[in-house]
């Protein structure tokens, strides 16, 4: 299927070119570069064609913020199923965190830009935000003695969240070095700072 004959893509599959753009340009240039001619322009079509699956650059944006939480949970679980137990699956998942952010500081501000949504995430929906969160929730629920109730552990799971947040931040505005406290990789410092 041709779209004015700006260039060509599978049915279905413009979605996922749109995201791709707006993605990239994130990344290169920041979220000011992001306009929804350039995110069209990036993927090849017409500036009309994000509009078969988008409403605005700001539902677009929402579902680029989205798919940014969906790796940052796989980020976080993926660490967490390879740690041990107690301690270790707490610190993965905090490590991921930071890591994640590191690699991607500007799809990271936009997933906790304002205007996206609630923070924290309400975790009755079932949203990749929630399911990041909830995997933060679950690590920080096998550590210690166990919580007195939900409310405890989400207190805890808040108190782990803004370690890691405000670590992530520090590393992406380069305030905290990890060269400059000893450690050859960000991995090994955020695994100490958490820790």
């Amino acid at each position: 299927m041709t779209d004015g004959g700006r260039g060509s893509y599978h049915h279905g599959a413009l979605r996922d070119a749109l995201l791709t753009a707006a993605r990239e340009i994130l990344e290169e240039e920041g979220l000011e570069a992001l306009s929804w001619r350039g995110i069209a322009r990036r993927a090849n079509v017409s500036h009309q064609a994000p509009y078969n699956h988008f409403a605005d650059k700001a539902e677009l944006l929402r579902a680029v913020a989205d798919q940014g939480f969906s790796d940052l949970n796989q980020a976080m679980r993926s660490r967490i199923e390879a740690a041990g137990e107690g301690g270790a699956r707490l610190r993965a998942a905090g490590v991921g965190y930071v890591v994640f952010a590191a690699q991607n500081p500007a799809l990271f501000h936009l997933m906790f830009s304002p205007g996206l949504g609630p923070h924290p995430p309400d975790l009755s929906l079932e949203t990749d935000r929630a399911r990041a969160y909830a995997a933060l929730l679950d690590a920080v629920k096998s550590y210690g003695p166990p919580p007195a109730d939900e409310r405890a552990a989400r207190l805890r799971s808040l108190a782990a969240w803004s370690l890691a947040h405000g670590l992530a931040e520090l590393v992406i505005l380069d305030i905290a070095r990890h060269r400059e406290f000893g450690f050859e990789d960000l991995e090994a410092f955020a695994a100490a700072a958490i820790g």
